[in-house]
């Protein structure tokens, strides 16, 4: 049987590159990744997993990891996975990180799963590097990809429109990590209208594990207590706008009268809260639809085709005008 060494000898290239292509994790050129794949063809190579599976030792078992199982946003990912996985013989499990060490994702793989789903909202690197390289992996990025600069430069202009000048940012994530792009498109749609960005306006987060609503509460409690003017605030999800909206409500704030508040994933259960929540369309079920796509294909070591989900700005009722502003 090949071995994943005579393919990147065969194809010129390393065996990291070899990697890469088979499970996705970093981009090449399309002209090293025809190579391999046509090393792959002639070797006839197949990963371990893939082995087994032509043995018929395959599990048709996967494991979403997720580092916050709170977030109904990974219920909804969990669902168009399961969609998938259903049609095609699979079953998924649910790991959560948050409450286990990723060396339990390890000994799990070592029991027998067929491949390992990724929806973490923190870096993956450090559970990419413990993983056997032979393991297909799913995750956002690489081949799957977000396309939000539009939708929040139409969250801007509606704002702006509405006579708001100084929107807040709460990032969720820590002060060394500021550079989310959602916080980039944010500034660019700012600047592109004469305005900037204060500092001052800027919540980071304690931990990349927790975007959650207690966390929003925090963060409006962190920007209310600089007493600095804001009149809207554009946070990181919908769970940490709506802990931001019970912040300004306990302390004495009407929304959206004195503030406007924006979130970011769309989740269906904010559309039935009072004020329903302005929010970015995010399209989590047919992310794990794709996932678990991804997935399969690796296993079949189909070349994986690339998407880009067009965010949309939904405006809500916690979106109003500026306190004071006179339209024109």
């Amino acid at each position: 049987m090949a071995t994943r060494k005579e393919v990147a000898q065969l194809a010129g290239v390393s065996v990291a590159t070899v990697s890469y292509v088979l499970n996705g994790t970093k981009k090449v050129t399309a002209e090293v990744e025809a190579r391999v794949r046509e090393a792959v063809r002639q070797l006839d190579y197949r990963p371990n997993l893939l082995a087994q599976g032509l043995s018929k030792k395959a599990t048709r078992h996967v494991v979403l990891v997720a580092d916050n199982l709170n977030n109904p946003h990974i219920s909804d990912l969990l669902c168009g996975a399961q969609e998938i996985a259903s049609k095609n013989g699979y079953i998924v499990s649910v790991l959560s990180v948050h409450v286990s060490q990723p060396q339990d994702l390890l000994d799990l793989t070592r029991r027998g799963v067929d491949g390992v789903i990724l929806a973490m909202a923190k870096d993956n690197k450090e559970l990419l590097d413990l993983l056997d390289p032979d393991m297909p992996i799913a995750f956002l990025g690489g081949c799957l990809g977000f396309d939000q600069e539009q939708a929040i430069d139409d969250m801007v202009a509606h704002l702006t429109a509405l006579g708001h000048r100084r929107i807040a940012f709460l990032s969720g994530m820590p002060h060394q990590e500021p550079y989310h792009p959602r916080f980039l498109s944010l500034v660019k749609a700012l600047n592109a209208r004469g305005l900037s960005m204060d500092p001052e306006l800027i919540v980071g987060g304690k931990s990349t594990m927790n975007l959650d609503a207690a966390e929003g509460e925090r963060e409006m409690n962190e920007l209310l207590d600089r007493n600095v003017s804001f009149t809207a605030v554009y946070a990181i999800n919908d769970m940490v706008a709506m802990g931001a909206i019970r912040a300004l409500i306990k302390r004495g704030k009407r929304v959206p009268e004195d503030v406007s508040v924006v979130g970011n994933d769309c989740l269906e259960i904010y559309r039935w809260v009072t004020p329903t929540l302005a929010s970015m369309e995010g399209y989590a079920v047919d992310i794990g639809r794709k996932l678990m796509q991804q997935i399969i294909d690796r296993i079949a070591l189909k070349p994986l085709e690339e998407y880009t989900f067009v965010v949309k700005y939904v405006p809500g009722e916690s979106v109003g005008p500026a306190a004071g502003f006179q339209p024109e």
